[in-house]
């Protein structure tokens, strides 16, 4: 009796391996979104799974924060800073 692609130790071919973990990846974004979407509409002020405008609006902030104390503006890891007048 054979059992053929069922086996434990079954490896699938590469170009159904890339496929996979693709969908797998797709699959988890869309159910992130949908989660995010859902919990926004109940309340707008939720924080625990930021909407796409949240996170892109959090990662703007993160990456160029002006620092009040030295009229600069901190750029990515914060290493390079940049002179603003004002």
């Amino acid at each position: 009796m054979s059992v053929g692609p069922l086996l434990i130790y079954a490896k699938p071919a590469r170009s159904t391996a890339l496929v996979l973990s693709w969908a797998l990846f797709a699959v988890g974004i869309a159910a992130y979104l949908y989660v995010a979407q859902a919990r926004h509409r109940e309340n707008p002020e939720e924080r625990v799974t930021p909407s796409l405008a949240q996170m892109a609006a959090g990662m703007l902030t993160s990456s160029t924060l002006k620092s009040a104390a030295l009229g600069s503006v901190r750029i990515a890891s914060g290493l390079n800073r940049v002179r603003i007048s004002n």
